[in-house]
């Protein structure tokens, strides 16, 4: 009786309890009701169009006319369609959404009230001259989503004269005589997203920052088609530092910016090897080459003036399209190469070849483990000084580490103080470090090499030097000894603590056997 009494009151008790959470429950279901309605309206008086919609920011009062969306907020819609439609949307200010439609533009774009344009793109017409889109001063745009087509009459793409540009998102496709993008004047520029430049034969570069700063931290930068002096970006008339973000490969020449002053390049991987063979041409005096990340290389990288390669720890990397060519050669005096790696492919010759020049190589490491058949480096008819550290790797069809050659003229490897030879033999055939070649027919110096590592051989050629570890006899005597105690080792018969121990544990076996004899006699009792 007791127990059916306390299973009623509990079983009250649960109901009770439970009674408060269904109560509450239903005004959640009112709130979802009302914003369901909420977008209902919106949906219904807002007919789904493929044309674009301005939105144009909520007005002090609705408007509540025809014009509206249901009075909601007071946002209005007007569709675009033409360029007249758009510079009456751009006037308005705020937001502009192209809704993915084309609009094209019958003469240049000019916008001078900040703004926000997204989702759709310009095309010029054919026989519009002058910069396609410019940007007016001290207002503040943003592109998100946006393509700018050029026509062949146009100039500049997108010019940013003073502006504060933030970019998400762009694709420009430059048919013209000048430049997807040019930042000037004053102006800020950030860019985020993807951004796709497709240069034409006539494009000066990718984009250009003159007295500007541009940001490309957030964004992936793509530039396509470019040839010759078709750098991605370039700075004229600016600090070092007011491009930040790109990770290609710098090269500064110092003569090519505005007024034969200095411009800073960045110049994508398929175009390096021409862009500097072509400057060079040119006579702009490339001063410095500097990796951002490594660099695949579309053909063989020639150094044809004193140039300043600053490695940072990245590497030049051949592939097959250089066919059985090397993959970097110096062909004049004063180039140094500093903190980086030249790789082979399966396809390259050496790493590097020094011909008829002088090179410093500074910490660096010579990758000719594929090859088609060639060495870590040739000298030939040059001289090449090593400081810090050289390692060379070799592979199944290489010739050596090192090929001094006296065909064209004296040659010699310098190994400055402190100068390190390292080899990584992967041929299996025990390949030189050195090897000398034509010296009966000009001079072939080698200078330092032993403090650098390497001995000559009975062939005359150098090998690394094998590090000799101490003899055991030659060992400290001290070194041989054990201490008993640390290494657990049994004690000896002719110590002394030997036999204290004996006795020891005999004394204690017999304590040990009394102890047992006293149980059994205890037990029996």
């Amino acid at each position: 009786m007791r127990k059916k009494l306390l299973a009623a009151i509990m079983s009250a008790a649960m109901v009770a309890c439970a009674s408060p959470v269904i109560a509450l429950a239903e005004p959640v279901a009112d709130v979802e009701t009302e914003t369901t309605t909420e977008e209902t309206d919106v949906t219904d008086e807002s007919p789904v169009s493929e044309e674009a919609l301005i939105k144009v920011q909520p007005l002090s009062e609705p408007q509540g006319d025809e014009n509206t969306l249901g009075g909601n907020e007071g946002i209005q819609t007007q569709a675009i369609t033409t360029q007249e439609e758009l510079e009456d949307a751009i006037a308005k200010g705020g937001p502009v959404d192209l809704g993915g439609q084309s609009i094209e533009l019958t003469s240049p774009l000019t916008v001078n009230t900040s703004v926000e344009i997204a989702n759709g793109t310009l095309k010029s017409a054919d026989g519009v001259s002058g910069n396609l889109v410019t940007l007016g001063q001290g207002i503040n745009v943003t592109l998100t989503n946006v393509e700018i087509n050029t026509a062949a009459s146009n100039k500049h793409a997108l010019h940013a004269w003073g502006t504060n540009l933030t970019v998400d998102g762009l694709t420009i496709n430059h048919n013209a005589n000048g430049a997807p993008i040019v930042i000037n004047n004053g102006a800020t520029a950030t860019f985020s997203g993807t951004i796709d430049l497709a240069l034409g034969a006539a494009s000066w570069y990718g984009i250009n920052v003159d007295s500007a700063t541009a940001d490309f931290s957030a964004a992936t930068l793509n530039v396509n088609g470019a040839k010759g002096t078709q750098s991605a970006v370039c700075i004229d008339s600016a600090a070092s530092d007011a491009v930040t973000g790109v990770n290609l490969t710098e090269v500064v020449t110092k003569t090519d910016g505005g007024s034969n002053a200095q411009q800073i390049a960045y110049v994508a991987d398929a175009n390096l090897p021409e862009f500097v063979a072509q400057k060079t041409k040119a006579g702009a005096d490339i001063e410095t080459i500097t990796l951002k990340s490594d660099v695949e290389l579309s053909a063989p990288l020639y150094l044809e003036e004193s140039i300043v390669v600053n490695g940072n720890g990245k590497s030049f990397i051949g592939t097959a399209a250089l066919g059985k060519e090397n993959v970097v050669t110096v062909m004049a005096d004063g180039v140094v190469l500093s903190n980086v790696t030249i790789k082979t492919d399966a396809a390259n010759k050496s790493a590097l070849h020094i011909y008829m020049s002088k090179a410093d190589l500074q910490d660096v490491t010579l990758d000719n483990t594929n090859t088609a058949g060639g060495a870590g480096m040739i000298v030939n008819g040059g001289t090449a000084t090593v400081y810090g550290g050289l390692n060379i790797l070799l592979g199944a069809n290489s010739w050596g580490g090192i090929n001094v050659d006296g065909k064209n003229g004296a040659s010699a490897v310098i190994f400055a103080d402190g100068s390190k030879v390292t080899v990584q033999d992967n041929s299996g055939k025990g390949l030189d470090a050195l090897y000398i070649e034509n010296a009966d027919i000009n001079a072939v110096t080698i200078e330092g090499a032993e403090a650098a590592g390497l001995v000559k051989n009975a062939d005359g050629n150098y090998v690394v030097k094998e590090e000799t570890k101490p003899a055991e006899d030659n060992k400290p005597a001290n070194d041989n000894k054990k201490d008993d105690k640390k290494d657990g080792a049994s004690p000896k018969t002719g110590d002394s603590s030997a036999l204290l121990m004996a006795l020891m544990a005999l004394a204690a076996s017999g304590a040990a056997a009394t102890v047992v004899i006293r149980k059994r006699n205890e037990m029996s009792r």
